[in-house]
């Protein structure tokens, strides 16, 4: 079924998988704040038109702005282009886009955070800092400190500032009709379920580097490439460190778990059958689990339906 890459193919010995919107026991750390925008608002009032993007620090009055970084030199913020692989500190998110120009303003001269820009997240608008390659990467850790220490009068404006996860929006992949996160937009709200059989990422539960995440992420769409040309309707769902495979859509009519067990369709059942087994950059994951009788039994980890996203 899967055509496994030489070079991230691992058999993974009693470690839970990553489910579709969050980490199963112990395969990876939870991700930081994933899309949870709790920050602080700041005293500031005021209009304007919002702008998505970066904000180029190119003119004068931003440059000579004494910040509170300046003891050690301007911050070296690479200008990445992918912004699939960047994560950010989430300083602020704002109740109405039109404030962002002038609260931007505020967080670059004020409280010298130059590199601060203007984006959107869950539809809004946020102000960000800094463009780093992953969680564990030391520059963010440094800079997170750092801006959570700033202070203003008696107050720390930016004290539930949070490394956050690149956007949805930038996660969409190569192809949108096989990405799971359309699913919604185009089958209908009916669509609830699908069956996870595959997940791409690093089998020993340690953050990958940029290079690996991208082959992550070719892996699973390639995986998907083989299954769409078997016949099956087989979908990726790219998450930040990870990248994860799974077929078919289903509803409230294929899937009951009020009763034990749960009731399941025909349709259902037969694809759990031609896919029985859900698979770690393409091998089976072998897992000790508690059988119904007490005993500890080894098994290939069976696949698993999980919930489709809204977007």
């Amino acid at each position: 079924m899967f055509t496994p890459n030489p070079r991230i193919s691992r058999i993974a010995h009693h470690k839970p998988v990553f489910c579709l919107f969050g980490s199963c026991a112990d395969f990876a750390r939870p991700v930081l704040g994933m899309f949870l925008l709790a920050l602080v608002f700041l005293p500031i009032t005021g209009c304007g038109m919002f702008k998505s993007g970066s904000q180029k620090d190119d003119t004068p009055t931003t440059m000579d702005s004494r910040g509170v970084f300046n003891d050690d030199g301007s911050l070296d913020i690479p200008d990445m282009q992918d912004e699939s692989t960047q994560w950010s500190i989430v300083l602020v998110t704002l109740p109405k886009p039109e404030l962002a120009p002038q609260v931007l303003n505020t967080v670059q001269s004020t409280h010298g955070l130059i590199g601060a820009y203007i984006s959107e997240r869950m539809g809004k608008a946020v102000i960000l800092y800094g463009r780093y390659e992953g969680p564990d990467d030391q520059r963010a850790l440094i800079d997170l400190d750092r801006v959570r220490e700033i202070q203003s009068g008696n107050s720390r404006p930016f004290a539930a500032a949070f490394l956050a996860p690149p956007s949805g929006a930038a996660l969409g992949g190569s192809n949108a009709e096989y990405d799971l996160r359309t699913v919604k937009s185009r089958f209908g709200p009916s669509a609830l379920y699908t069956l996870q059989m595959g997940v791409y990422g690093d089998a020993n539960g340690d953050t990958p580097n940029v290079s690996d995440i991208r082959e992550f992420r070719q892996a699973a769409e390639q995986a998907v490439l083989e299954l769409r040309g078997q016949g099956e309707q087989a979908f990726y769902y790219h998450a930040p460190l990870r990248s994860m495979v799974t077929i078919g859509v289903f509803g409230e009519q294929d899937f009951d778990g009020s009763t034990t067990p749960a009731i399941e369709s025909m349709r259902l059942r037969e694809l759990r059958k031609r896919f029985p087994h859900n698979y770690l950059n393409g091998q089976g994951i072998r897992e000790t689990v508690t059988s119904a009788t007490g005993q500890r039994v080894k098994r290939l980890q069976p696949s698993s339906l999980v919930g489709i996203p809204d977007s």
